[in-house]
């Protein structure tokens, strides 16, 4: 493992994955449903036991229609079964209230037998929401169908990407899906991340007065550089509406995998980072923490180059053996490796002050603010700190 892969965080995404979106009632219930960490949908007067029976869904019909003003009772029904049986652990659920959206993932599905919620209570509660009571006085939400969630984050609604907006402003379903919009929701989500054998890296533009040409040339070709690998495919992805946001894919496959990107990935976070850490005693402003990892890189690499030159010496006599000579072979490409990582640092080093202005004139930030342990990464390395001094 490289030695800095175990400090940073990226989600990996099921290919299975599914992404919805739900309503919550003019955003009556939203703040409820994210404080409480659960999701629910109307229609009380159907549940789980009567969908597990095709037979009983004509009977079902008729009863949505006197119990509910139903033009279509079809929908609720059909409604009512995504949200009880298509739905699944760890899908990924966007839920719209009326100035900010939550992300979560699901959980298991529940029914809250309160003697209270009836179809009734839930009219009731319905009327109030219409007449904006909810506006000035707590409205709990009455339904019994229920899931678990799991926050990811909540965003306000305007900061969204554009295309997921339209999409979400588009759409007045109380739960649909949204899965062709997974690549925008994962952005969203995460900011970095790996989804079917792509790792794509997403930053936001914050400047809401015009983008500079120059700044945006400078950072995005610093990132490019920076995860620039010979045998990769990349290709980036941008939604430039100031504010707006920058995305970099890099398919992984058998030449490329994580760790070829370990130190692209921790030496670009921390450049965004911006500021200093504080661990113990000793502060390290933006440039020595870029120090600080290059110096990691170097120990790894005089460690490798030290058991290269050994293992030479060592099997020098036995060198014909094919496999002996094979793994030669692996341990210069690795060499190799860890050179290219050097460059790159070093290369960080002499653009990050031009980058540094860049990333300020176009305000930029990371989705995730959790990508790399820092701490961690410092206080394990406390030695090089304590050279520095």
């Amino acid at each position: 493992m490289n030695e800095l892969e175990k400090y940073i965080n990226i989600p990996k995404i099921k290919a299975d994955t599914n992404y919805w979106m739900l309503r919550t009632k003019k955003g009556a219930f939203f703040d409820e449903f994210v404080k409480d960490s659960y999701i629910a949908i109307g229609w009380n007067i159907v549940l789980q036991e009567h969908l597990k029976d095709n037979s009983k869904f004509s009977d079902l019909k008729e009863e949505l229609k006197s119990k509910y003003p139903e033009k279509n009772p079809t929908t609720s029904l059909n409604k009512c079964r995504r949200f009880v049986c298509e739905l699944k652990k760890d899908d990924i659920i966007v839920i719209v209230g009326n100035y900010s959206v939550a992300f979560a993932k699901t959980g298991e599905y529940y029914e809250n037998k309160n003697e209270e919620f009836t179809s009734t209570k839930e009219l009731e509660v319905h009327t109030q929401i219409e007449e904006n009571f909810h506006k000035t006085s707590l409205v709990l939400c009455p339904y019994i169908k229920r899931r678990k969630i799991e926050i990811i984050d909540v965003v306000d609604l305007h900061s969204i990407n554009p295309y997921l907006a339209k999409a979400i402003f588009g759409n007045h379903h109380s739960l649909s899906s949204l899965n062709e919009y997974a690549e925008l929701i994962l952005n969203a989500c995460y900011g970095c991340y790996i989804f079917k054998n792509t790792l794509s890296l997403t930053f936001k533009i914050e400047n809401k007065e015009g983008i500079d040409a120059v700044s945006f040339n400078r950072f995005s070709t610093f990132v490019t550089e920076m995860l620039y690998n010979e045998t990769a495919q990349m290709n980036v992805r941008t939604a430039l509406n100031s504010p707006g946001d920058i995305s970099f894919q890099i398919i992984l496959d058998g030449l490329n995998i994580l760790k070829d990107y370990v130190i692209p990935i921790v030496t670009t976070y921390v450049i965004l980072f911006g500021g200093s850490l504080k661990i113990k005693n000793c502060e390290i402003k933006t440039l020595g923490i870029i120090n600080f990892i290059k110096k990691i890189v170097d120990r790894r690499q005089n460690r490798k180059t030290y058991e290269l030159k050994r293992n030479n010496k060592k099997t020098k006599e036995e060198l014909k053996d094919k496999q002996l000579t094979n793994q030669m072979l692996e341990e210069e490409i690795k060499e190799k490796r860890l050179n290219a990582e050097l460059n790159k640092l070093k290369m960080a080093e002499e653009n990050e002050q031009k980058v540094l202005e860049a990333i300020q004139k176009l305000d930029v930030r990371l989705i995730n603010n959790n990508i790399v342990d820092l701490n961690s990464l410092m206080q394990d390395n406390q030695d090089i700190l304590d050279d520095n001094a």
